[in-house]
């Protein structure tokens, strides 16, 4: 897990080379939010590669993903791959609520609290791009 984790670590910071060189391609203004992800994105990259070098414990008492079952990684990915296509269909509001709502209900997570958090997320990113920052989302039949 150790090498595995160091390998990432050295890809995810050329991704994150390979995307500045890309910004800087960008005109100023339009640079300043892509430059902050980018940002963080590198130093996230960098803290993990430190993690790993400096980690003193075996590669056998670190499994992240002990407790995920093939199955819900399977319904997770076709689910995906359903909103991704349904996105341009029904629109991203319906769509993104559907979503959320069946990955967390499928995820056992209650259906009070899947409802609250799939139109509390929908209505955080709609207000945030739509309103505030003016960005369109994909519209469908629907909305």
């Amino acid at each position: 897990m150790k090498k595995l984790d160091l390998v990432l670590s050295g890809i995810l910071i050329m991704i994150g080379g390979l995307v500045y060189i890309m910004i800087s391609q960008l005109p100023k203004e339009a640079s300043i939010y892509p430059i902050f992800v980018t940002s963080i994105f590198l130093i996230l990259s960098i803290t993990l590669l430190i993690k790993t070098y400096f980690n003193k414990e075996e590669d056998s008492k670190s499994t992240g993903f002990k407790d995920i079952q093939l199955g819900q990684l399977l319904f997770i990915l076709i689910s995906s791959g359903i909103y991704i296509l349904l996105m341009n269909l029904i629109g991203y509001v319906v769509s993104t609520i559907l979503y959320v709502f069946t990955i967390l209900f499928f995820l056992k997570v209650g259906k009070k609290r899947s409802t609250l958090i799939s139109f509390g997320f929908c209505i955080f990113v709609y207000i945030l791009f739509k309103i505030l920052l003016k960005v369109p989302l994909p519209e469908g039949i629907i909305i």
